[in-house]
């Protein structure tokens, strides 16, 4: 068995630890060592495995396994002795301080509450906790106050390992998910948890906390977090924002979402103003094309289907104009296209009324001989083609089969 040194260790930088490989594992996924003793935490309880090295080898993972600890690392170590162990201190002090927050949060959210803490995941970026009970954002901007006052008071922590005796005395948050060896987390005057992992010697190098999220989730609600340096390095992203937001608006602080709100009524104007413009130039160019119809039936050079190939327009472009100009005749199809450099974008489109073109055939025929994407039905068919190099080609293969 492996001595576990991590549970008695303070948040302070310890020296390296040396030990000895007693076995090692070969497993699907890689060399695996099992130690006399470590000092790295193996995943659990919600909290991610310790990194760090052992000799010259890098520890990628640290689980338990068949009640062994495995280590699992890049390479095996040169030597089986007197190795040096060493824990990414800067990582494990990362999850120790999310962990303890978590405490932090979770008991506050009891106390004052009574929402009990019934999920919680702890990643390499953020953190989850959920609880039983239905949040607010009033709620949400108390519950950071406390938390954040708990964490400046400075309050003690510490592991203990009671008695079944002492157990049964003890205010625990939450109960025991062992029956022996059960070590409990204590912080000061606020919290009794049953919890196996790492965690400060005071709440005051939690350093801070900020909830960054929060929605309802299975009746309850679902918060995210962040503590430590993530804390710092979230509030400075947020500063960075809103600097760069009052300089562009040109306006305080206090100022930015009225000026936003002005920014989007502008906005919203231009879209409409731009819409309406659309429209007009979309009914200039559907009385083109019903003058051509008139024009061609007159002269006996009726064809079901006009061709027009465009540039860069959108596809929603292409969907109104074929949409207006099948609405208001019922003798003419459209093929549309719309080059641009990676595709071609098309809208193959008739009048219900009008069968002489059947839209998902042809589009079936043309998908033999090209790289085609789509399909519709048959008074209605959108696609594109994959190589708008071949553009011309196929308006020249559909004009064929059209004959």
């Amino acid at each position: 068995m492996t001595e576990l040194l991590y549970p008695n260790q303070s948040s302070e930088v310890p020296a390296a630890i040396i030990a000895n490989i007693i076995e090692i594992k070969e497993t699907p996924k890689g060399s695996a060592l099992i130690l006399d003793k470590s000092p790295f935490y193996p995943e659990g309880g919600g909290q991610p495995a310790d990194q760090g090295t052992i000799g010259n080898s890098k520890v990628t993972d640290v689980q338990w396994v068949d009640d062994l600890v495995y280590h699992y690392v890049d390479h095996l170590p040169n030597e089986r002795e007197n190795l040096n162990c060493v824990v990414d201190w800067e990582r494990r002090m990362d999850m120790t301080q999310q962990h303890n927050g978590q405490h932090i949060l979770s008991a506050l959210l009891f106390r004052d509450y009574d929402a009990k803490t019934v999920g919680f995941h702890l990643s390499e970026t953020y953190t989850t906790i959920d609880i039983d009970q239905k949040l607010e954002l009033a709620d949400i901007e108390k519950i950071e106050k406390s938390v954040m006052t708990a964490i400046s008071m400075g309050l003690k922590v510490q592991a203990i390992y009671p008695s079944d005796d002492e157990l049964k005395e003890l205010p625990l948050r939450k109960q025991p998910k062992v029956d022996e060896g059960i070590r409990v987390v204590v912080i000061e005057g606020l919290d009794h948890s049953p919890c196996g992992g790492t965690h400060p010697n005071s709440t005051s190098e939690v350093m801070g906390l900020k909830i960054t999220k929060y929605e309802n989730y299975k009746g309850g609600t679902r918060l995210e977090f962040v503590c430590g340096m993530r804390y710092i390095d979230y509030i400075q992203k947020q500063f960075r924002i809103l600097e760069q937001l009052t300089k562009r608006l040109s306006a305080p602080l206090d100022q930015v979402l009225e000026q936003i709100e002005k920014k989007e009524q502008q906005l919203n104007d231009i879209k409409g103003q731009n819409i309406a413009l659309t429209d007009e130039l979309l009914q200039l160019e559907i009385d083109r094309w019903l003058e051509k119809m008139e024009d061609d039936m007159e002269l006996g050079s009726f064809t079901p289907l006009y061709i027009y190939q465009y540039e860069m327009r959108s596809l929603d472009h292409l969907k109104r104009l074929s949409q207006k100009f099948t609405e208001v005749q019922d003798k003419v199809g459209l093929l549309l296209l719309s080059k641009n450099e990676t595709q071609t974008q098309l809208i193959l489109a008739r009048p219900k009324t009008q069968t002489l073109i059947d839209c998902k055939t042809l589009f079936a025929e043309a998908q033999k001989k090209f790289s085609l994407k789509g399909g519709g039905a048959p008074h209605s068919v959108q696609g594109s083609l994959s190589d708008p190099e071949q553009t011309d080609e196929l308006i020249e293969y559909i004009e064929a089969l059209l004959v």
